[in-house]
């Protein structure tokens, strides 16, 4: 076997090594995003040079009761792969859904601790140093959807249509 063949198949042997340990422990990430306002927003993202699992958690509590709704966008490029396993919301450790690149998690109410937790798995080619890649988005706080009340001339027309049914009714039983 050549000197170059045992040196090829040594560094194959490193990248392998390399990238299983890369893979083998995620890259835990903690960021605060303090109490979001109903109407209001808060980025997120993240950037990345090396290959490996990552998990992001962004911590918040709403101010008000509603709904988070976002949208995650990979800027990947030809040397960094970025995928995106899971979008999850969790609150005080306890799983409350997972979704993808659009995201809606309703019914949240204001002064608890979530965790928005993306899961992305980041593969880089060989060779390039400065090669990174990230993902961005933005969590919106939608707040709690109006609820309808009916108007005051529903309620008359009901009453009037219910005023009609009582009198054809009694003049068809009493005619």
């Amino acid at each position: 076997m050549s000197i170059q063949r045992r040196v090829s198949s040594a560094l194959a042997a490193i990248a392998l090594l390399a990238a299983g340990a890369a893979s083998a422990t995620p890259i835990v990430t903690n960021h605060n995003l303090g109490s979001i306002d109903a109407g209001e927003g808060a980025f997120i993202g993240q950037e990345f040079t090396h290959s490996g699992d990552y998990i992001d958690k962004f911590n918040f509590t709403f101010k008000d009761a509603g709904s988070l709704l976002g949208v995650l966008k990979i800027f990947d490029n030809p040397f960094i792969d970025v995928d995106l396993n899971s979008v999850s919301l969790f609150s005080g450790g306890k799983f409350l859904g997972s979704q993808g690149f659009d995201f809606a998690f309703d019914n949240l109410l204001a002064g608890v601790a979530y965790s928005l937790v993306v899961d992305v798995d980041v593969v880089r080619k060989p060779f390039n140093v400065f090669a990174k890649a990230e993902y961005k988005g933005k969590a919106f706080n939608y707040g709690t959807p109006p609820t309808s009340v009916p108007e005051p001339g529903s309620f008359a027309l009901a009453g009037v249509s219910l005023l009609a049914l009582g009198v054809l009714m009694r003049r068809r039983l009493f005619g």
